[in-house]
């Protein structure tokens, strides 16, 4: 029996689905993530993107190490693509058990965090959520521990970084693992508590991925069903909060390890054609030609080259960037300004590079590229 491992990857397939979960939610501007590890979903939602408007960022940890990792995550990225929309990312270290108080966010996250907890640290966390910040949203993922005898069957290493230890759980310093059903018991336990919250479970990682399809997984465990991999809870909001938050800073305990602010720019949008020509320049030379520079360099005469502007669009962040993450605004952009945009020309060394057609019915323009053109 030939055994897949999970693609994407686990942790991949974890983070797409929180993104999933809060670009659903709409409008979610400010996020903690509670034992963010090394930031990788902070990472993540700090490129800017209209579908998770993000403004404020936070992640909290114990351990100072991965902090570390997290502060490079949360870093001011590429200066060709600030933000249109400003941004503080912070970092916070410190025991769950002393985060009393927190400001407002729209959403809490706790991914693959929870079974790394004490009765006593769970408590601290759910009234920290549910009594003090009162998010729109709450996303907690944890082990689904019914797909654990799956994991011990294919290996006892590893499979795509999820291992199946000795004593059953899959990480030395997981101190339970739940099932679905005793995962969902605390979740209506915690909406019965706390009536203005309902839940909705989901999950990643399934069966079938690693035996390639569902016929041989049948074969190999009678149909039996394990499950999800990980198990996902996503608490929503149903009423107003029950208070206003009150303005409170970090407690004791708990210091403040970072803290990025991310500049940004008001550009219009769509570009206007000044700038647009500009962005045009940078994508053409550093985006497109920049993959195929010594093939280009290679050639002995001129050449034509139709590029479609879905290609263009994938080969070029920067423009996805100024579009911010729009496509059909970018074409709809483009074919409108064919007029100017075919009289486009750019020096580069001694030689001229020119757009000579733009084709509405193909959606694509024609770059006529000079011999001996080092782009």
């Amino acid at each position: 029996m030939h055994y897949h491992g999970f693609f994407p990857p686990l942790h991949l397939q974890r983070r797409k689905k929180i993104y999933e979960i809060l670009e659903e939610a709409t409008d979610i501007k400010s996020l903690l993530d509670i034992g963010c590890s090394q930031g990788q979903l902070l990472s993540y939602l700090v490129t800017c993107n209209d579908k998770v408007p993000i403004e404020y960022l936070a992640g909290f940890d114990i351990n100072e190490g991965v902090l570390n990792s997290a502060e490079q995550g949360i870093a001011i990225n590429d200066k060709e693509r600030l933000r249109w929309r400003p941004l503080t990312a912070e970092l916070y270290q410190g025991d769950i058990k002393q985060l009393h108080s927190f400001r407002y966010v729209d959403a809490v996250v706790a991914s693959e965090f929870i079974e790394h907890l004490s009765p006593e640290e769970i408590h601290s966390m759910e009234e920290l959520v549910f009594n003090v910040i009162q998010p729109r949203f709450f996303i907690v993922s944890t082990p689904n521990s019914e797909f654990n005898p799956l994991l011990r069957m294919i290996s006892p290493k590893t499979v795509n970084g999820t291992r199946s230890r000795r004593n059953g759980f899959r990480h030395d310093d997981h101190l339970f693992e739940w099932t679905r059903s005793e995962f969902q018991k605390w979740a209506h336990q915690l909406c019965e508590q706390y009536s203005n919250y309902t839940c909705d479970f989901t999950g990643v990682g399934f069966a079938y991925e690693l035996f390639g399809d569902k016929t041989e997984l049948n074969k190999a465990t009678d149909s039996h069903d394990f499950g999800p991999c990980s198990s996902f809870t996503i608490f929503k909001r149903t009423s107003l909060r029950f208070h206003e938050q009150r303005k409170q800073s970090p407690c004791n305990g708990i210091r403040l390890f970072a803290r990025v602010v991310h500049p940004f720019v008001n550009r219009p949008y769509p570009p206007s054609y000044a700038d647009f020509n500009k962005l045009l320049n940078l994508a053409i030379k550093n985006d497109y030609f920049g993959f195929e520079k010594e093939s280009i360099q290679q050639l002995t005469c001129k050449l034509n080259i139709e590029i479609p502007l879905h290609y263009f669009w994938n080969r070029c962040p920067i423009l996805r960037h100024a579009f911010r993450y729009n496509e059909a605004t970018f074409v709809a952009y483009f074919l409108q300004k064919r007029k100017m945009i075919m009289n486009y020309a750019n020096r580069c060394d001694t030689k001229t590079y020119r757009i000579r057609k733009v084709s509405l019915k193909q959606c694509s323009f024609t770059m006529a590229v000079p011999s001996g053109c080092e782009l």
